[in-house]
């Protein structure tokens, strides 16, 4: 089979900045594939990772030196791990979804998708900002805090004094020492967290083995493109799967899989971006034990036909990905 492919760059503003830990940013770059055959279109959207030297014209490079030739599976095992794969898998997904007239989740064994309780993340920002955030989505059943600033402690013990019912978790992008991680942790118990994402450098995370914490932990960024999941057997609790890290939901989905075989809690994340590469890990979230999937409402204009919220909890309705 022949496929036509196409890659191009996105770019979409956010609605505010949007910071963490390493810095901030107003706008984000996608890289959106288009794959055609037969008069079908599939369609995938990625996000590269500057922390792995991915930019959108690298992966574009990656793309167009693939051999027009030869069959899909050929085709992503050409590929590493990363955004260009990613793109590829989910265009291909959506593809054959349209070609065989069944859904993304029939085609990888998921359950039939239902709306999911929804999660909100504030972002990094100044401590007065983020309780008055907190405050305006007290309703909410989850908040997920960005930490790794200058003032954390007050910026959380506001935020729980504004959202006192909400379940809190609590994502540090590598911002802490180790020495800070152990001398915030009995606050941290007390303000009833539930789950602390990468607290420490992916560098540093072997002083975490033996560590008796009284809080989860979940790896984020000490799960890279080629990490073996055992490898990560003593130092965390939980793993954040993105879409990305795992090359598309046909690799995200197995590594899940296997990770719940081990034992791990599993969280399904995203990255900032569009419903286009929102509605891939919605599918998978059924697997999750916690799910972090508002990336697409921090953008300032989504796609069209994008996820919704409805009644705090998301769904994928209104979305053609994955649909014949």
């Amino acid at each position: 089979m022949t496929l036509k492919i196409t890659s191009v760059g996105r770019e979409f503003d956010l609605k505010t900045a949007f910071g963490i830990s390493r810095g901030s940013k107003t706008s984000i770059r996608t890289l959106e594939v288009q794959v055609e055959s037969d008069g079908l279109i599939g369609l995938g959207e990625s996000t590269p990772y500057p922390r792995y030297s991915e930019t959108v014209e690298s992966c574009i490079t990656q793309l167009d030196s693939l051999p027009r030739n030869s069959n899909p599976s050929e085709l992503l095992e050409l590929l590493p791990a990363g955004s260009a794969k990613t793109a590829l898998d989910l265009a291909l997904l959506d593809l054959r979804a349209k070609q065989t007239g069944t859904p993304v989740w029939e085609l990888l064994e998921l359950p039939m998708p239902s709306p999911l309780p929804f999660g909100e993340t504030i972002s990094l920002k100044s401590t007065e900002e983020m309780v008055k955030e907190a405050k305006e989505r007290s309703d909410c059943s989850m908040l997920k805090i960005k930490l790794g600033g200058d003032d954390d402690m007050a910026a959380l013990a506001g935020i729980r004094q504004e959202a006192p019912a909400a379940r809190i978790i609590i994502d540090v992008n590598e911002g802490w020492s180790y020495e800070q991680f152990i001398d915030y942790l009995p606050k941290l118990s007390e303000l009833e967290i539930e789950l602390i994402e990468q607290p420490i450098p992916e560098s540093e995370h072997g002083k975490l083995i033996g560590l008796q914490s009284p809080i989860p932990l979940c790896a984020d960024e000490s799960l890279s493109p080629d990490t073996v999941l055992e490898s990560l057997k003593e130092n965390y609790q939980v793993i954040n799967f993105k879409l990305d890290k795992s090359g598309g939901l046909t690799n995200m989905v197995g590594q899940i899989r296997q990770a719940k075989e081990m034992g791990f809690g599993i969280m399904v994340g995203c990255m900032v971006s569009s419903s286009l590469a929102i509605a891939p890990a919605f599918y998978a979230a059924p697997l999750a034990d916690y799910i972090d999937l508002d990336g697409f409402t921090h953008l300032a204009q989504d796609r069209e036909q994008g996820m919704q919220i409805i009644d705090g909890h998301i769904n994928a309705d209104a979305v053609s990905w994955g649909k014949p």
